[in-house]
């Protein structure tokens, strides 16, 4: 509770700063904003009443076309929703599998046609182009370059694990067994971990989480 009013303390002090200027509206708060305004007002950008097809009409169309469509990728055919063509071609080469592949992979192919793999982290439409470029351009450095050239390299000497993957692993490449290196009140047992296997993580979250800082 404490830390809530200290936060809302500093921004009422920083207000005039950090919130009354226009240019410090994140455009992420405005979609609400352009949404109901959209639907309830009765002009168009101040210059009268707009004619043609109702707003709250053009809506219910948009929004029962997505609905349609999203049981498209999401139940009758889900390779829409990643679309790895390069990995059907060869199915079987563990490199291309490596490079291209979505699940375990680094997904150089991935195409998708489901709204929700393209907004799983936000709307693009309500995010500045420069901040998705910038987000775009470390991703491309630091996942499709740089955890390639880490992995085939053995830098780590990890190179017997997967190349992106979410699980952690011991040293035989299986994955971590917690339960052998915890006492019964979820301490840390220092010597079982010794004699048992230090922590393994995949490349993609070495290069993405560590290499960085």
């Amino acid at each position: 509770m404490s830390t809530q009013f200290i936060g809302f303390s500093v921004g009422g002090i920083a207000r005039r700063f950090l919130v009354a200027p226009p240019s410090m509206i994140w455009p992420g708060t405005l979609v609400s904003c352009a949404l109901f305004n959209t639907l309830h007002s009765q002009t168009y950008f101040g210059s009268g009443l707009h004619s043609g097809m109702s707003r709250e009409r053009f809506f219910l169309y948009a929004f029962l076309a997505a609905m349609i469509w999203y049981v498209v990728p999401g139940y009758l055919f889900q390779a829409l929703s990643v679309f790895s063509w390069v990995c059907w071609i060869v199915p079987e080469n563990k490199v291309v599998n490596q490079l291209f592949g979505y699940r375990s992979g680094m997904g150089y192919s991935l195409l998708t046609f489901d709204w929700n793999q393209i907004a799983f982290i936000g709307s693009p439409l309500a995010t500045p182009w420069w901040a998705e470029a910038n987000i775009f351009a470390s991703f491309v450095f630091f996942y499709w370059i740089l955890t390639p050239l880490l992995y085939y390299t053995n830098v780590w000497y990890g190179s017997y694990l997967p190349i992106s993957s979410r699980n952690a692993f011991d040293n035989t490449g299986q994955p971590y067994n917690l339960s052998r290196i915890l006492n019964t009140d979820t301490t840390l047992n220092t010597t079982a971990y010794n004699l048992y296997s230090p922590l393994f993580l995949s490349y993609d979250i070495r290069s993405l989480a560590y290499v960085p800082g």
